[in-house]
């Protein structure tokens, strides 16, 4: 802080003001951030300068832990999107950009994210689902803008406020066209089976009607810790904890009575050689040779999935305390479209708009900038003036509120850069600094009077 003072003193002195943030020690030995602005003003003939220091400890905070979010929903191999109850899709992941090829505007339209569906009924009936407060799971085929084709897993729940109303969606897409590869060479070939078996990187193994294993390839060994020859001629729940065994056991039942086609998947748990356990996900076929029946499970180890998902579960359990706590308005904001992909609850009080009027308009935010500040906020927002890549300056605009009303904003903005070194988002953060720019309007009334009674 100490450094940062001869730089302060003089911008001080060149543009009678200077703002910067500064670590401070409290009274009883407490650390904190705080974001200092100084004035100058004359009193009586004598040169002073105000300085207002604001406690920033809980925004910087905010700040890093909305950083580290982002940054690790975008980084997910998961496509991951998000869209609002009229089913516009406003939001999608990097992964998700790579699976389908469109461009988020494309999508961007009262039911736009249907096209994704190769059956446009079913994506209409996934969507109404959600929005009746219901989730969905389950298999089915995708399309991307180049009009291939393919098998997906799709995860799909609604997003609800506090008043518990479903407000959005947020699905979860993975494509599995290797693991469908897997299991339709299963089903018509043994011999295609038993070479590509052995260079899956699932577990495979085969059971006969008592539940006798009779084939294990080597990922099981890498997963379970079981040589072939240790395994086979066990039954299938030496691989099964004692206390899930009755749940995989209806599991399996269910399938087996109900005729069940092949690809059927479901989640229990495994058993390693060492006696630990571990999430599994296990995709079942059931075929018959020679008068006997067999059953093939293809067998995945998901724990760093579970991990993911509690992980993204918290991040956006924390995303959104933040965002509906912090008073400042926060947004973030795709560099190539200008797309808003999200703004904070707190843009209602400075701007006097709801977001679900600014995501019907998205410009009305900018036309409610004062006509001579709103060339400067568009190229500060936006990075047109290429300077917020190194400097995280800040802008003072004023709001035109619908109302008639005036807010003084001080907005700080800065790009987000992912593992290319690539500007792939820009997060902005704007303060109401209305209260301060009247203080300092009433202290240039009362030197201007003191000037005249002299």
């Amino acid at each position: 802080t100490k450094e940062k003072m001869p730089e302060v003193m003089e911008k001080l002195s060149f543009d009678g003001r200077a703002t910067f943030e500064a670590m401070q020690i409290t009274k009883n030995g407490q650390l904190i951030t705080t974001e200092i602005s100084n004035h100058l003003f004359n009193l009586q003939g004598k040169e002073m300068i105000m300085s207002i220091t604001r406690d920033i400890s809980e925004r910087k905070k905010s700040e890093n832990q909305l950083l580290r979010i982002l940054a690790g929903i975008e980084c997910t191999r998961d496509s991951i999107g998000i869209a609002l109850p009229d089913g516009s899709h406003f939001y999608q992941n990097q992964s998700f950009n790579k699976l389908f090829g469109y461009p988020i505007d494309e999508l961007n339209t009262p039911m736009g994210p249907v096209k994704l569906f190769r059956d446009k009924e079913l994506g209409r009936y996934i969507f109404q689902t959600i929005m009746n407060g219901n989730s969905w799971d389950g298999e089915l085929e995708m399309a991307d803008k180049s009009a291939r084709i393919f098998p997906a897993h799709i995860q799909a729940n609604a997003i609800k406020n506090k008043n518990n109303r479903v407000i959005g969606l947020i699905y979860v897409l993975n494509d599995i066209t290797e693991r469908k590869r897997v299991e339709y060479a299963l089903k018509t070939s043994e011999e295609k089976f038993r070479n590509l078996a052995q260079t899956a990187v699932d577990a495979i193994i085969i059971i006969d009607s008592e539940e006798k294993i009779v084939f294990s390839n080597s990922s099981l060994e890498r997963i379970f810790d079981y040589r072939e020859e240790e395994i086979l001629g066990e039954y299938l729940d030496t691989l099964i904890p004692q206390r899930h065994m009755e749940d995989f056991q209806v599991k399996l039942d269910f399938f087996h009575q109900h005729d069940r086609e092949m690809g059927n998947v479901f989640e229990s748990f495994g058993l390693r050689k060492d006696g630990s356990e571990f999430p599994l996900e296990m995709s079942l076929n059931t075929w018959k040779a020679e008068g006997d029946v067999y059953t093939t499970f293809i067998i995945r180890d998901i724990t760093q999935r579970k991990l993911n998902e509690f992980k993204m579960k918290m991040r956006g359990d924390i995303f959104q305390l933040m965002a509906r706590n912090i008073e400042e308005v926060f947004w973030i904001i795709d560099p190539l479209t200008g797309q808003i992909l999200y703004m904070s609850p707190s843009y209602q009080k400075i701007w006097g708009q709801t977001i679900e009027i600014l995501y019907q308009n998205p410009r009305s935010w900018i036309e409610s900038i004062h006509s001579d500040d709103k060339d400067k906020f568009i190229s500060y927002i936006f990075g047109k003036n290429g300077r917020t890549i190194q400097h995280r300056e800040k802008v003072e605009c004023r709001v035109l509120r619908p109302d008639g009303g005036l807010r003084w904003i001080k907005v700080r903005a800065f790009p987000v850069i992912n593992q290319n070194k690539e500007i792939y988002r820009r997060i902005g953060i704007a303060t109401d600094i209305s209260i301060i720019k009247d203080i300092k309007k009433a202290m240039y009334k009362d030197n201007k009077l003191v000037k005249e009674l002299k």
